[in-house]
This record gives C-alpha cells, structure tokens and sequence, in this order.
C-alpha cells in the first residue's frame, strides 16, 4: 500500500522474533511440560492480537488518502500465504530436527 520499507521491516522483525524467542524456548522447555502449550499459544494468540492493530492504522491512513482505489482482494494474496504456510512448515521441520 504504497509503503514497501515498511512492509520489509515488518517481515524481517517478524522472523527475527521468531528466530530469537519461539525457536530456543519451545527446545528449552521438555516436551511433556503442560506450561509449554499454553506459551506456545498465548505467543499465537498474541500475534493475532498486534498484527492486526498495527496494520489497521495504516490502512485506514492509506484508505483516507486514497479514496477511489481498491485494495487487493483475498484471492490476489494467496500466493503470500502459501508463502507463510511454507515457512511455517520449514520452521516446524528445523524444530522437530533439533529436538532429538
């Protein structure tokens, strides 16, 4: 929406705090550690939660300043999802590999 730093700063932030805080706490806690689930889930919750609210604001400041023009439909973004999804997966493989 007409702001590409922004959008790579949010990306790379991103996978830094996964890399920095998801990946060695959930090898640092046992498998069978019940608190584990609830962090793991509150940190998801979380995202769902501040991603949002971040984005929302700029939209609305793009939507104001560009009243005629459309934003992108959900059709057009799944290419940026099957993205998510295979790094997602990439990142539950490199835990699953240094689990043992």
């Amino acid at each position: 929406m007409g702001q590409p730093r922004k959008a790579q700063q949010t990306v790379f932030y991103t996978l830094l705090l996964c890399i920095a805080f998801l990946i060695p706490f959930i090898l640092g806690i046992p498998a069978d550690a019940p608190i584990k689930k609830i962090i793991v889930l509150a940190v998801e919750g979380a995202g769902y939660s501040v991603f949002p609210s971040l984005l929302r604001q700029d939209y609305v400041k793009w939507k104001s300043t560009n009243p005629g023009v459309k934003s992108r439909n959900d059709y057009a973004s799944i290419g940026w999802g099957l993205l998510g999804a295979l790094m997602y997966l990439t990142m539950a493989a490199l835990i699953m590999t240094f689990q043992r």
